[in-house]
Protein backbone atom coordinates (compact mmCIF):
# COMPACT_ATOMS: atom_id res chain seq x y z
CA UNK A 1 0.00 0.00 0.00
CA UNK A 2 1.07 3.88 -0.80
CA UNK A 3 1.59 6.32 1.71
CA UNK A 4 -0.61 9.03 0.65
CA UNK A 5 0.67 12.43 1.62
CA UNK A 6 -2.14 15.00 2.08
CA UNK A 7 -0.43 18.70 2.29
CA UNK A 8 -3.33 20.05 5.59
CA UNK A 9 -1.55 23.89 5.41
CA UNK A 10 0.44 25.25 8.42
CA UNK A 11 -0.18 23.91 11.77
CA UNK A 12 -2.37 25.90 13.81
CA UNK A 13 0.58 26.12 16.75
CA UNK A 14 3.65 24.21 17.90
CA UNK A 15 3.08 22.03 20.89
CA UNK A 16 6.75 21.83 22.03
CA UNK A 17 7.32 18.63 24.40
CA UNK A 18 9.64 20.99 27.07
CA UNK A 19 6.55 22.87 27.80
CA UNK A 20 4.38 19.96 29.46
CA UNK A 21 7.79 19.68 31.53
CA UNK A 22 6.27 23.15 33.13
CA UNK A 23 3.92 22.59 36.23
CA UNK A 24 2.08 26.01 34.96
CA UNK A 25 1.52 25.02 31.24
CA UNK A 26 -1.33 22.80 32.25
CA UNK A 27 -2.76 26.33 34.29
CA UNK A 28 -1.60 28.54 31.65
CA UNK A 29 -4.30 26.88 28.80
CA UNK A 30 -7.18 26.43 30.91
CA UNK A 31 -7.26 29.91 31.58
CA UNK A 32 -6.61 31.31 28.20
CA UNK A 33 -8.87 28.63 26.58
CA UNK A 34 -11.54 29.73 28.76
CA UNK A 35 -10.57 33.52 28.51
CA UNK A 36 -11.32 33.64 24.54
CA UNK A 37 -15.35 34.60 23.79
CA UNK A 38 -15.67 33.91 20.24
CA UNK A 39 -19.10 34.02 18.62
CA UNK A 40 -20.34 31.74 15.89
CA UNK A 41 -20.40 27.72 14.48
CA UNK A 42 -18.34 25.23 17.23
CA UNK A 43 -15.31 24.70 14.32
CA UNK A 44 -15.48 28.65 14.05
CA UNK A 45 -15.15 28.94 17.68
CA UNK A 46 -12.66 25.91 17.92
CA UNK A 47 -10.19 27.96 15.04
CA UNK A 48 -10.43 31.28 16.81
CA UNK A 49 -9.64 29.94 19.54
CA UNK A 50 -6.70 28.23 18.39
CA UNK A 51 -5.60 31.82 16.52
CA UNK A 52 -5.53 33.11 19.69
CA UNK A 53 -3.79 30.01 21.64
CA UNK A 54 -0.99 30.21 19.29
CA UNK A 55 -0.22 34.37 20.35
CA UNK A 56 -0.28 33.79 24.21
CA UNK A 57 1.83 30.64 23.64
CA UNK A 58 4.51 32.37 21.79
CA UNK A 59 4.62 35.31 24.56
CA UNK A 60 4.41 32.52 27.42
CA UNK A 61 7.22 30.34 25.71
CA UNK A 62 9.62 33.30 25.61
CA UNK A 63 8.77 34.41 29.16
CA UNK A 64 8.94 30.82 30.90
CA UNK A 65 11.60 29.08 28.50
CA UNK A 66 13.74 32.09 26.91
CA UNK A 67 13.66 32.35 22.91
CA UNK A 68 15.30 28.73 22.38
CA UNK A 69 16.09 28.96 18.85
CA UNK A 70 18.27 31.85 19.70
CA UNK A 71 19.81 29.79 22.72
CA UNK A 72 20.01 27.00 20.47
CA UNK A 73 21.69 29.03 17.65
CA UNK A 74 24.27 30.54 20.25
CA UNK A 75 24.83 26.75 21.74
CA UNK A 76 25.72 25.36 17.74
CA UNK A 77 28.18 28.41 17.32
CA UNK A 78 29.97 27.53 20.81
CA UNK A 79 30.30 23.87 19.61
CA UNK A 80 31.51 24.81 16.28
CA UNK A 81 34.45 27.37 18.53
CA UNK A 82 35.28 24.71 20.37
CA UNK A 83 35.35 22.20 17.47
CA UNK A 84 37.91 24.71 15.22
CA UNK A 85 39.93 24.94 18.76
CA UNK A 86 40.55 21.69 18.95
CA UNK A 87 41.27 21.15 15.58
CA UNK A 88 38.36 18.81 14.48
CA UNK A 89 35.56 19.50 11.94
CA UNK A 90 32.65 21.94 11.98
CA UNK A 91 29.86 20.06 12.83
CA UNK A 92 26.14 20.87 12.47
CA UNK A 93 23.64 20.39 15.55
CA UNK A 94 20.05 19.35 15.35
CA UNK A 95 17.56 22.42 15.40
CA UNK A 96 15.51 22.51 18.29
Amino acid sequence: MKDVFVDWGLKPFRNLDFWQSDNRFKEFLGIKWSSYKVQGEGMYIFKEKLKNLKSDLKVWNIKVFGNVHHISEGLQKRSNELDIQEGGKKISLRKF
